[in-house]
């Protein structure tokens, strides 16, 4: 969806969710709005942060009982063998917290965060677009659903029109099909051009 108004930024004067390597602010867009396959390619291929950390509690209580009736020398290696003997049972017991797992996908191009109430954290992609600001809840962060109807543009046209400051890191059109379309512009990082466009988009 469209908008001509850029929104406020709750996270002036800081670099919340900000790219400290691009400068570009984190895109965000419900994980109901990607096309199945690009939601499978975040849960297929993306590190479950709260099985990860249910691992390491686990690990941990199993040390600290070890710790009273061993030696320091032997908790490492006798807790990690009594982690990998009880791991299948843990597997087909475990429930995640928070309903949708907080999944963590990085390739040599993205970087991409799902939280547990289902948004999507673009932190780092190939591409990039000009979206409206978050509300509160996501200081600093571009909300990608509402991104800003100024047409094809490059930098010195968005410095001239003060939205450079709403340029944020955004999936790719492939993450994306007809029945779930992209709903904003999206221009290559490497050429600043153009490369898909939504159907309401209209070029100036």
């Amino acid at each position: 969806m469209k908008t001509t108004n850029p929104g406020t930024d709750y996270a002036i004067g800081t670099t919340s969710n900000r790219n400290l390597k691009t400068g570009l602010r984190f895109g965000v867009i419900s994980c109901m709005e990607l096309a199945p396959h690009g939601l499978d390619r975040i849960f297929h291929n993306g590190t479950d942060l709260d099985w990860r950390d249910y691992q390491a509690e686990v690990k941990k209580s199993l040390a600290s009982a070890l710790g009273n009736h061993c030696r320091t020398s032997q908790i490492e290696a006798l807790t990690s063998e009594a982690f990998d003997a009880i791991l299948d049972t843990l597997a087909d017991g475990y429930e995640n917290p928070n309903g949708t797992a907080r999944t963590h996908y990085v390739t040599r191009d993205y970087d991409v965060l799902l939280t547990g109430d289902g948004d999507v954290f673009v932190q780092e992609s190939p591409f990039y677009t000009y979206a409206q600001l978050c509300s509160p809840c996501a200081p600093g962060a571009c909300h990608l659903r509402s991104y800003l109807d100024v047409g094809e543009m490059n930098d010195a046209i968005a410095e001239q029109m003060g939205i450079v400051g709403n340029r944020c890191h955004c999936l790719g059109a492939d993450w994306f099909n007809d029945d779930y379309p992209c709903p904003y512009p999206v221009y290559s990082r490497a050429t600043g051009a153009l490369i898909y466009a939504p159907a309401d988009f209209i070029t100036k």
